[in-house]
């Protein structure tokens, strides 16, 4: 998808009263978001890794996985 600045400002309008306190401060779930995306982009680049190491396993197991 192409970058889409107004359609990004629509969404953080929309969770901003989820993202911050009254005070301003971030919220637990805003800390969640952050969490959960690093982690999300973390696997992302482990994955081939992962999966192959997996492969390797089933293979000597004689498995299929499935």
């Amino acid at each position: 998808m192409p970058h889409n600045p107004v359609a990004e400002a629509a969404i953080v309008g929309a969770v901003r009263c989820d993202l911050r306190d009254p005070h301003g401060r971030a919220t637990d779930t805003a800390v969640r978001v952050i969490w959960t995306a690093d982690h999300l982009n973390a696997v992302r680049r482990l994955q081939p890794v992962l999966a192959a190491a997996a492969g390797r396993h089933l293979a000597r197991r004689g498995g299929t996985g499935t």
